[in-house]
């Protein structure tokens, strides 16, 4: 579609265009190198040949006529991409046609957003989420007490000075037993610690797994739900871009909502969840996640956006899921 025409009067209004008392909702122009308002903005500015029209698509039950519309469908036929010839009768009718039904389409849609913000959900399945969580971290057992060592023995004997530090045979057996006891004590914290950063890294990793169970169980509501959106869910768009980025996709090819929902479908969500959070983390990677999420002003409003599933909290939680995960 091309920006080619300026707002028109009603008292410029021919036969083809058809108009209420306030919106001119139909245009129609079968040669536009004989209409002067018609201004070409790209290129050499030359002018091309070909027809133009474009058909408003009404919002409501009152339509244009009640003084709003959704969207404008328009089409050309300039040269060099169309045939440079007027459009037919038959074409122009089939415009108009999918104007009304596009009308009708976005009018359904914006219903059933309205009955699912309605009767929610978002809010109970984010309450249980984090009952759920609450619940794991309550049932994994208490850390393991790392022993605490005393001062080291070979240090303290090599503060002596010189054949005082010796001493008789039975002083020297008494100092190798303080340093065996010190060196067991020193084994046995290795253990613990090692034992507790183990439970810790299998705990974030159950919370890890709760987290993708959740959105996994909302991802047949989410995914039509965010396909009925006419524009960007502005905080959801955020982190699903986050979140695409972590999975691997390419900055430029998830710049704009468009192209970030068209990846939305099951696959992601499989991908979600066999994501290897273990994986060595990539710096460069996580600055541009972080500063994709950190767009959002009001992470209250990734629950409103979506409040029959709350799909963007959700993600959003994934994601600082495995920033933990990754950095144990």
């Amino acid at each position: 579609m091309r920006q080619i025409h300026r707002h028109t009067s009603l008292a410029d209004v021919k036969q083809h265009w058809c108009h209420s008392s306030a919106i001119l909702r139909w245009l129609q122009v079968p040669t536009v190198t004989t209409e002067p308002r018609i201004k070409f903005l790209r290129g050499t500015g030359f002018p091309k040949i070909g027809g133009y029209c474009a058909a408003a698509v009404p919002a409501g039950s009152g339509g244009p006529a009640a003084g709003s519309y959704q969207a404008i469908v328009a089409v050309d036929t300039l040269l060099p991409d169309g045939h440079g010839q007027a459009l037919t009768q038959e074409e122009v009718g089939f415009i108009w046609e999918v104007a009304q039904a596009l009308g009708k389409a976005l009018d359904a849609a914006a219903v059933k957003r309205k009955a699912d913000a309605a009767r929610g959900g978002a809010a109970d399945i984010l309450s249980g989420l984090a009952t759920a969580i609450k619940e794991l971290r309550q049932s994994a057992a208490p850390p393991a007490v790392v022993p605490e060592g005393g001062e080291d023995p070979a240090a303290a004997e090599g503060e002596g000075d010189g054949a005082d530090s010796a001493g008789s045979p039975a002083d020297r057996i008494t100092q190798l037993e303080a340093e065996l006891q010190y060196t067991e004590q020193k084994i046995a914290a290795g253990r613990a610690t090692a034992t507790n950063a183990a439970a810790s890294l299998d705990l974030e990793k159950k919370l890890l797994d709760q987290i993708v169970q959740t959105i996994t169980s909302v991802r047949g509501v989410a995914i039509p739900a965010l396909k009925l959106f006419p524009s960007s869910p502005p905080a959801t768009f955020h982190v699903l871009r986050a979140v695409l980025l972590l999975l691997g996709r390419e900055p430029a090819a998830i710049a704009t909502w468009r192209e970030a929902s068209q990846q939305l479908h099951v696959g992601v969500f499989e991908e979600l969840a066999a994501y290897d959070a273990t994986q060595e983390r990539n710096k460069d990677l996580w600055k541009k996640v972080r500063a994709a999420y950190k767009a959002v002003q009001k992470p209250k409003d990734l629950e409103k956006e979506l409040p029959q599933c709350g799909l963007g909290a959700l993600l959003l939680q994934w994601i600082k899921q495995v920033s933990t995960y990754t950095i144990l």
